[in-house]
């Protein structure tokens, strides 16, 4: 989820980047308070049932995403 950039900007880069997931936009910010997090970047891995499997803080390339998501 994107609490910083436009929709747009957040279109252009999932598009160019070619993933294949779903990204949210929260420009308000207020997600952080609802998963307890105040680092950014942060990628939060949440279950089909809406359970977080995996949190990691920091920048990720899409190797690192797709070992995390195979492993979930």
């Amino acid at each position: 989820i994107n609490i910083s950039d436009s929709s747009d900007d957040v279109k252009t880069f999932v598009d160019n980047a070619k993933y294949t997931f779903n990204f949210g936009l929260n420009e308000s910010g207020s997600i952080l308070d609802k998963y307890n997090s105040y680092s950014i970047p942060l990628s939060v891995f949440i279950d089909k049932d809406g359970i977080i499997k995996e949190r990691h803080i920091g920048s990720m390339t899409k190797d690192m995403m797709v070992k995390i998501i195979e492993g979930i």
